[in-house]
């Protein structure tokens, strides 16, 4: 899951959203199914049917896309494409061109998704008659194929309509308006047509890429005209086997309809959308849509100066967003609601103190998150991302207004496990970065010890503040070994020293003689490691 990502109104991507989670579903099977009747090079050998190994990898794929982890779904789907190849299934290697397109398209990586989705192109005009002479990026509609047979037909258009459909996306993302509309113009006559099946089904999502276009180019009344189409079109399936995707899919045209109402302001129109949107995904128990239209819901009551029900919505989508793991989405919920607690002339006293309770628990519970990521990234060895991930925990610990202790236990053991991978894995001036950001750290953890001594001693508790001493002498002894620029060592040398005296003098005013023979094995190791340092500092004289 992707937690980092913030709010958006699903409008400007609708289309772009939604192919795995329908579209994809759609042809993967029906491709498998036609797999058997393809032909050979020469047309006159069927080809064999895939095994179910291949339709898992591919299965396993659009799961790993949907939960955000494109690594493990990039795998499975060049294992489907190898597969694929393999048999000569040339619809299983259309598909998995496309699904790898797709992928490219959601991390940004235009270029790259355009050449996997030529590559489909390019396979799929094999089953032409006269592939010879068509423009590189279009496949007719009206396609003579090389056999006459209705359902290889209708699975060359399931595909070629899913890749004009990508492809519009990714001009639309480009601001290329004209050749958008043309691509999903295209992808329309591809599903209309389809013979077995109805066109409606994939139909629904094009109108709703033609929506998003329109708005794209400022035309509001075409935008809400094909959002309201592809209601329409979805409607029609809401009693079907699969009513669920399609009532997710009209949720989603309904907000991008209600962010357009929002947008102009009027917010009881916007209200009326997200109303719409929340009932369908209701129906459909998606979670993250019900915690995505309350979100939309209490900002435009928030807008709307009604505050009693904007904090209700946030409150109720924060406890959603906790139920589906949305951290980062949650806090965004509980922080509005207790900003307008504040703020407005909702005087609730037990719901502030509840809030704000909550307030912390989650933060907590965000930074442990992070932490728990991160430790899975760095035993999978993808350390760059498990870095990334410990330097986000680390932040959210320090974010937590914890005891000193407590905090070094958390915070320090997460910065310290950054430092060391990226000494071993990361780029020299990542490394730097992170060392420095680290011995920042250990630096105010030190004097955070000490000042905790300081205040003890004023207590009149020498115990505890010969303890905080010894803390503070450990986080800096501990970084002695680590460091390699000789003035700073010695730095960390001598500050040790001070504090290993104070936790000494303590020791013998209370006459605590098992803690001074230890103490001793310390203050050895220290003059060990002053020793070491000079000899390095006498080093190049000896040369």
């Amino acid at each position: 899951m992707n937690y980092e990502e913030n709010y958006e109104l699903r409008i400007t991507n609708y289309g772009l959203r939604t192919a795995f989670s329908i579209l994809h579903s759609a042809f993967l099977c029906l491709a498998f199914v036609f797999a058997a009747m393809l032909i050979s090079g020469c047309g006159s050998t069927p080809v064999p049917e895939p095994s179910d190994v291949t339709l898992k990898l591919d299965l396993d794929g659009v799961s790993a896309a949907h939960f955000g982890d494109s690594h493990k779904a990039e795998i499975s789907f060049r294992k489907s494409l190898e597969a694929n190849q393999g048999v000569d299934s040339r619809f299983g290697v259309a598909n998995a061109y496309i699904n790898l397109g797709e992928l490219r398209a959601d991390a940004g990586e235009i270029s790259a998704a355009e050449e996997f989705l030529t590559k489909a192109i390019e396979v799929l005009k094999e089953f032409l008659y006269n592939p010879e002479g068509l423009a590189d990026l279009q496949l007719p509609a009206d396609a003579r194929l090389r056999r006459d047979d209705e359902m290889l037909a209708d699975g060359y258009h399931i595909l070629a309509g899913a890749v004009m459909n990508n492809l519009g996306g990714l001009r639309m993302r480009a601001e290329k308006y004209v050749e958008a509309k043309t691509f999903f113009d295209s992808s329309l006559s591809h599903y209309d047509a389809i013979e077995n099946e109805d066109p409606d089904n994939e139909s629904a999502l094009i109108v709703a890429n033609l929506g998003a276009l329109a708005l794209a180019e400022g035309d509001k009344d075409g935008a809400i005209t094909n959002f309201e189409r592809s209601i329409d079109y979805h409607e029609d399936f809401f009693d079907s086997s699969t009513a669920d995707s399609h009532k997710v899919q009209a949720a989603a045209a309904y907000v991008s309809l209600g962010s357009i109402f929002f947008e102009d302001k009027n917010y009881v129109e916007a209200i009326a959308r997200f109303n719409e949107a929340l009932a369908l995904d209701q129906e459909a128990r998606n979670q993250v849509g019900i915690a995505e239209d309350l979100h939309f819901l209490a900002v435009a009551h928030r807008e709307n100066k009604d505050s009693a029900r904007a904090i209700s919505y946030f409150h109720r989508a924060y406890y959603v967003n906790v139920t589906v793991r949305r951290l980062v989405h949650a806090k965004v919920d509980l922080d509005e609601a207790r900003a307008l607690v504040r703020e407005t002339e909702v005087r609730d006293p037990e719901l502030a103190e509840r809030i704000q309770r909550e307030t912390v628990l989650l933060a907590r519970a965000i930074a442990d998150d992070f932490h728990d990521r991160a430790l899975v990234s760095d035993l999978d060895g993808d350390y760059a991302r498990a870095v990334d991930l410990y330097l986000r925990s680390f932040d959210s610990y320090r974010g937590l207004s914890l005891e000193i202790d407590e905090e070094h236990a958390l915070a320090g053991a997460t910065i310290s496990r950054a430092s060391e991978i990226a000494a071993t894995y990361l780029p020299p001036e990542q490394r730097s970065e992170i060392r420095k950001k680290h011995a920042a750290y250990e630096d105010y953890v030190a004097s955070k010890y000490r000042e905790q001594a300081e205040g003890f001693l004023a207590q009149n508790d020498p115990e505890r503040a010969g303890r905080s001493y010894l803390a503070a002498y450990n986080v800096n002894f501990a970084r002695i070994d680590l460091e390699s620029d000789l003035s700073t060592r010695s730095a960390l040398i001598d500050s040790a020293q001070v504090d290993l005296d104070d936790a000494i003098r303590l020791a013998k005013q209370r006459g605590d003689r098992p803690l001074m023979l230890s103490l001793d094995v310390e203050k050895a190791k220290l003059g060990t490691a002053r020793n070491e340092l000079q000899q390095e500092l006498e080093r190049p004289e000896e040369n």
